[in-house]
């Protein structure tokens, strides 16, 4: 709602989306169901691009995991 609110306003704005495996919460719900936590978070990130998709929230950019994140994040920075 803010990103849109700003966007309307004429602000540039980068609206950045995504999940990170490397956390506490994750790791437990992946362990309590027995799978990866890699593969919880791809399950994840999709369940929650095909929610934004049917609410029509759009996003610049989908981060995966802390490593990346830094990344993109340094990216964005550096681009604007």
């Amino acid at each position: 709602v803010q990103a849109r609110y700003r966007r309307m306003e004429g602000f540039d704005v980068c609206f950045l989306m995504g999940n990170d495996e490397n956390t506490v919460k994750v790791s437990k719900r992946a362990a309590e169901l027995g799978v990866d936590p890699q593969a919880y978070c791809d399950d994840m990130a999709r369940q929650f691009q095909e929610v934004w998709k049917a609410l029509e929230v759009t996003y610049d950019v989908f981060i995966f995991g802390l490593a990346l994140s830094l990344g993109v994040f340094a990216f964005v920075l550096i681009r604007r």
